[in-house]
């Protein structure tokens, strides 16, 4: 159970919740369709069809491919720095740090270093 076990990235979460909110607004569009569709008397067949598009093209499919893409080209290019990446979420999460050489912001601020 362990090994099958993932932590999903901040980069994930955030993209998650945009997914969730267009297939939310997705349902609504197509609530609004149907309704129209009941109201005028229209083509229910053809309107059936447009919702099961509608709702089918606002899935990403390759939205974890796209993850794992980014992350194992980032990891190539730490390698080559001669950085070990042991976790491939570690460097969407990295990427979230501003480093700056001002003392004042934190004490963790400046200290990361790629040797």
């Amino acid at each position: 159970m362990v090994l099958t076990s993932r932590t999903s990235s901040h980069l994930q979460t955030v993209i998650m919740r945009i997914v969730r909110i267009i297939v939310a607004l997705d349902l609504l569009l197509a609530a609004v369709v149907i309704a129209y569709t009941l109201l005028t008397g229209g083509f229910r067949s053809e309107v059936l069809a447009f919702v099961a598009v509608l709702l089918l093209a606002s899935v990403p499919v390759a939205l974890p491919a796209t993850f794992a893409l980014a992350t194992a080209l980032g990891s190539l290019e730490l390698t080559k720095q001669s950085i070990l990446v042991t976790r491939l979420s570690a460097i969407e999460e990295a990427a979230c740090i501003s480093t700056s050489s001002r003392p004042r912001r934190s004490a963790l601020v400046g200290t990361l270093s790629g040797r």
